[in-house]
């Protein structure tokens, strides 16, 4: 049998170059014959440290252009196009996209990196997660030891011969949850929390995680991180269910009689839920009068904080609530003492860090620049747009030639498209044919047109409908 003869190296390359071409062919004749023209920008956002792909299309046979970068989208007809301008930059063309405060924070930022790195790091330690939840942990402390009343001769002793503070018992209940919260934030920060809803590195507002490099610089430092902050957790929510049972199960509903007694000469019987008089619940909201109530259920009745301890003999009973409180105070103390050690041995971290390497691990590091074209299209305004409706605003390749861009986002005037590449007399012969038709150009523009008359004839850029 005879074998087929092998291709060679030669005619493979000579293959795919004739490939090449013929799709090249192809697109140039998709193009002639009123194929979209599609642009994409691909780039390393600095700001959301994720990569961002930029899509623009353009169907000059039907005229309309689409584009859209991430979740944002916008189409439009090139008949509502008024002008369009591009700039060419050098950076990250993320920073297109940003508002005014987070542009002000990002040069907040870089200067005090470039003038004071120093400055830099002591406002990383002071204000993260972890700072935030050994100040919550301290304030929840405080709290839980301002429970217990104290004497009235000082403020050095105790009378626990009374009922726990109410005030501090509230605030120490909403401390134990705004504790947790900065706990589990501190745990993502350190990166020993990676569930599902804390995988991402940079969340806005709440800041972005520690490297690596200064998380766990000593072998000792997550695992120790982890252990305090996860025991942390469980305690925050021991005290969130003892502070509410202090306060309930130290109160006790207490009558006595006098209150709903007639005075004397007066001829008003006396009516639950009127003045002092005091019956039951179901009495007070209906109002009726101590003559339908026995006489076992009238009288005054009030809350009053049972005592944390009874003297030895005493016929007083006690709340019983002293021994949770007092390990719930100390206890606290504990943990306060644990996360103080948990941040400055981060601390420590972060400024080795610093020594060594810089402040790299506390600032993102830069995207490299780019080199791209800023576009701005206008739309004609209408008075129920809003400035967002009124212009779109997106970015380009810097290799894309933004003269060619700008001619295909423009609407054509009477058939006349506006040239990609403009001289001298090209531009004149178009401004000539656009002259009598309503609208303006630049002196500095390249013939594209750039404002439309409202009161010339503009019915051949309208979308003809069949």
């Amino acid at each position: 049998p005879i074998s087929p003869p092998h291709p060679s190296v030669a005619d493979m390359t000579m293959a795919s170059s004739a490939a090449a071409s013929l799709a090249t062919a192809m697109n140039d004749a998709v193009k002639r014959v009123g194929g979209p023209d599609v642009y994409s920008f691909s780039y390393h956002d600095n700001f959301k440290s994720a990569e961002i792909t930029e899509n623009l299309s353009i169907d000059r046979h039907a005229g309309f252009c689409m584009w859209n970068r991430g979740s944002d989208s916008k189409v439009w007809l090139r008949s509502q196009v008024i002008s369009v301008n591009f700039r060419t930059r050098l950076g990250d063309p993320g920073r297109e996209f940003l508002s005014s405060a987070q542009r002000q924070r990002i040069f907040l930022v870089n200067l005090i990196q470039k003038n004071s790195p120093v400055l830099l790091l002591i406002l990383h330690l002071c204000f993260n997660s972890l700072s935030f939840t050994l100040c919550t942990a301290g304030a929840l402390t405080i709290a839980l030891w301002r429970a217990f009343p104290r004497s009235n001769a000082g403020s050095e002793g105790y009378n626990m011969g009374r009922g726990p503070v109410p005030e501090a018992l509230f605030i120490a209940f909403a401390l134990s949850i705004v504790s947790a919260f900065f706990a589990v934030l501190a745990g993502w920060w350190l990166g020993i929390f990676r569930c599902r809803c804390l995988k991402q590195k940079n969340l806005g507002a709440l800041g972005t995680r520690l490297e690596d490099e200064a998380a766990s610089r000593w072998k000792c430092q997550r695992p120790l991180s982890r252990a305090v902050l996860s025991v942390f957790l469980v305690w925050c929510l021991y005290v969130l269910l003892v502070a509410p049972l202090a306060y309930f199960l130290s109160m006790e509903l207490q009558c006595g009689d006098g209150g709903c007694e007639a005075e004397v000469g007066s001829t008003w019987l006396p009516t639950c839920g009127v003045g002092s008089c005091t019956c039951n619940m179901a009495a007070d909201l209906l109002c009726t009068p101590t003559s339908q109530v026995s006489s076992e259920e009238s009288g005054i009745c009030k809350y009053v904080a049972q005592p944390l301890c009874a003297a030895s003999g005493s016929a007083g009973s006690a709340s019983g609530m002293r021994w949770p409180l007092l390990l719930a105070a100390l206890g606290s103390s504990v943990m306060c003492g644990a996360l103080a050690l948990v941040w400055l041995l981060n601390a420590a971290a972060m400024y080795c860090d610093m020594l060594l390497d810089g402040v790299s691990h506390f600032v993102p590091p830069e995207a490299p620049a780019v080199k791209y074209h800023c576009f701005c299209i206008n739309f004609r305004s209408r008075s129920s747009r809003s400035d967002r409706d009124s212009k779109v605003v997106f970015n380009l390749p810097g290799t894309e030639d933004p003269s060619a861009v700008v001619a295909a986002l423009m609407p054509s005037v009477g058939g006349l498209i506006p040239p990609a590449a403009v001289n001298t007399d090209t531009l004149m012969l178009y401004r000539s044919a656009i002259s009598g038709r309503g609208m303006e150009t630049e002196a500095s523009s390249t013939g594209v047109p750039t404002v439309f008359d409202a009161e010339a004839d503009n019915t051949e850029l309208e979308p003809q409908w069949c």
